[in-house]
């Protein structure tokens, strides 16, 4: 940790990184099923598939194509959780969502919403990413801080 600001940079710019590319790189569907890489196949479904299929009135087939991708979140994720009096708590969390964080925490520790406090220095710049999976890192952070 630097003593101030002046130090911290010029030790920044002392870091060298190197990177080792990735191969084969896998951009578009048609990559991943060229290359045979798939995630692990999740079957979400509810009640008796074939049975639906057999009283349905019509049934409409086809394909569809979805450029949509998911992508990588380049912020980390944080927490401080810092335990008060009388089971009071105090978060600080890389977050996009402070209120619902909030309450996952408050629902996990068995305690009341208004004993748990989240901070959040900034908001933004991860799509949404951070909105709740900050949890993965507050909730145990939360349940270690509370014991």
């Amino acid at each position: 940790m630097a003593n101030d600001h002046l130090t911290a940079e010029r030790a920044a710019k002392l870091v060298k990184i190197e990177v080792e590319p990735i191969s084969p790189t896998i951009i578009s569907i048609e990559d991943a099923i060229q290359r045979e890489s798939y995630f692990e196949k999740q079957n979400l479904q509810h009640g008796n598939i074939d049975e639906a299929f057999e009283h349905s009135d019509g049934i409409l087939e086809n394909k569809i194509r979805v450029g949509g991708q998911e992508h990588f979140y380049m912020e980390t994720q944080s927490c401080l959780a810092v335990p008060k009096e009388e089971d009071e708590l105090d978060v600080y969390l890389s977050t996009q969502g402070p209120s619902p964080m909030q309450q996952h925490i408050a629902k996990c520790l068995g305690l009341p919403s208004n004993r748990v406090v989240v901070k959040t220095r900034r908001v933004g710049g991860a799509f949404g990413g951070k909105e709740h999976r900050s949890a993965l890192v507050a909730l145990p952070a939360c349940i270690a801080a509370q014991k």
